[in-house]
């Protein structure tokens, strides 16, 4: 349910939306797999209160808030009156090591339709609130587990229909998109500390720089610039669906 609907939604960071502070520091629960019915279903809880809200929902020979970090714990997910709805396995990530940055909890419950629905709902009655669209990543964003070009990558990856489109979404997701990005970047704070510094020499007669050094930086970031746009439209045509019409 929730990865399908980050596949419309990923991510608000990248709009010009403000960021609600509040709704930030909120504790959010969704289910993580796609819709239907399957063997296993994933329900995930992030937030400062998600082991807390564990600790409500699972019954098991220890409670989350004992759970060593990243361990799986066989137990039963039961509803605010008590009553048994799934049995599962839960597994804690303690902050700053998730995939979030918050503390994470993950419950692994069988994958009926109904069942995982009533997982999420016990866990929404204890206290967290249901996860927007891109909301899981929008705070490992934010929490400065991953840069901008990477959050973006976790949508390719999840659209990706062919070896190219997923090694070039694997890539991005590694950071080498966001590393290169970031060199373009220095290499323009240079450029205009340079100008800062020593002044635009500009010719009068033909409008063009005429200091080389400055004139080689310029020209170097232009190239880079030019290169990744190109590679930009390129890995568009990787993600995009093809249709091919062979007439006779």
């Amino acid at each position: 349910m929730h990865r399908s609907a980050e596949e419309s939604a990923l991510i608000r960071s990248t709009s010009s939306e403000p960021i609600d502070s509040a709704a930030v520091s909120e504790t959010i629960a969704a289910i993580s797999t796609p819709v239907g019915e399957g063997a296993i279903a994933v329900v995930r809880i992030s937030g400062a209160n998600a082991i807390s809200v564990a600790d409500k929902v699972f019954r098991g020979k220890k409670e989350p808030s004992r759970f060593a970090s990243h361990v799986q714990h066989f137990g039963e997910i039961v509803s605010d009156s008590g009553e048994l709805i799934d049995q599962v396995m839960m597994s804690i990530h303690r902050r700053p090591e998730s995939y979030t940055g918050d503390d994470l909890v993950e419950i692994s419950c069988h994958g009926g339709t109904l069942v995982t629905a009533k997982v999420l709902e016990a866990c929404l009655r204890a206290g967290a609130r249901a996860a927007r669209p891109g909301e899981f990543t929008e705070r490992a964003f934010l929490n400065g587990k991953m840069d901008l070009t990477q959050a973006e990558a976790v949508i390719d990856l999840i659209r990706a229909r062919s070896d190219l489109a997923l090694r070039s979404a694997t890539e991005q997701l590694e950071g080498k998109l966001g590393e290169k990005i970031s060199n373009i970047r220095q290499a323009l704070i240079d450029l205009l500390a340079s100008i800062a510094e020593g002044g635009l020499r500009i010719s009068l007669s033909s409008g063009r720089l005429i200091d080389d050094l400055q004139v080689n930086r310029h020209a170097v970031v232009w190239r880079q610039v030019n290169m990744h746009r190109g590679l930009f439209g390129e890995s568009q045509g990787f993600s995009a669906a093809l249709t091919i019409v062979l007439v006779q």
